[in-house]
């Protein structure tokens, strides 16, 4: 019997090439894919990574546990140092030179040099040594003085064991309380014979001056200035700021 006449599909087509068997996760010889979870954690580890490192940059890597940034030494202490500095600085200088935080600290003037710092403006004139005067006087200080008219006047320096002591004192001399009176200085006035005599005093700390001088002449301004006490304020110091 004759062979079957060829047909169109006659021999059969060869068949494509058969795909690759599945890939196998962990099967040896077979590349490996990773599961996209495990691509995602090490994104995120990646991004940690990254976000500590600009942390420490920022903080200088200071320890955790200490919970924010250190500050800088010279930052955190400079302010402080000059604020000691500044709040231990002595705001007074006493009458003697010493030197304190509060007028409070400052002592009483005492002796000639205490009498001199009350009345600064006598600073030229020639003094004796400072003694114990009559009663009620703690400390005298004779002196002469030459007023502004060139005449020689006479001047005493008192320090007293209080201020009703010396009030008594000037009162019981029949002197008159002259007009130049205020409520931080009581002067009084007199004139006998060709002397005339005028008295200084505070109104509330126990220091004065009694100037003698002659009566033909008259105190100027400069004078009465030269022989006034320093301000109230001051007797026992002045501010230094």
């Amino acid at each position: 019997m004759a062979d079957p006449a060829p047909t169109s599909g006659w021999p059969p087509p060869h068949p494509s090439p058969p795909l690759p068997a599945p890939r196998e996760y962990g099967v040896p010889g077979t590349p490996t894919r990773r599961p996209p979870y495990v691509v995602g954690a090490v994104v995120a580890l990646v991004l940690v990574a990254v976000v500590v490192a600009v942390v420490l940059l920022v903080t200088g890597g200071d320890d955790p546990e200490q919970g924010t940034a250190r500050e800088p030494v010279a930052s955190s202490s400079a302010p402080a140092e000059a604020s000691e500095s500044a709040s231990a600085a002595p705001a007074y200088s006493c009458w003697d030179g010493s030197a304190a935080t509060d007028l409070a600290q400052c002592s009483a003037p005492s002796g000639e040099a205490g009498l001199r710092w009350v009345f600064p403006g006598l600073a030229d004139a020639r003094c004796g040594k400072a003694s114990a005067g009559g009663p009620g006087v703690t400390t005298r200080v004779l002196c002469v003085y030459r007023l502004a008219d060139g005449s020689r006047a006479q001047v005493g320096l008192f320090a007293w064991a209080s201020v009703a002591d010396g009030q008594a004192f000037y009162d019981g001399q029949g002197l008159q309380r002259d007009a130049t009176t205020t409520a931080d200085v009581v002067t009084w006035g007199a004139t006998e014979g060709g002397r005339a005599k005028l008295a200084t005093m505070y109104a509330a700390a126990p220091y004065s001056a009694t100037v003698t001088y002659p009566a033909a002449g008259a105190l100027s301004a400069e004078d009465r200035a030269a022989l006034s006490p320093r301000p109230v304020g001051e007797v026992t110091g002045v501010a230094t700021q």
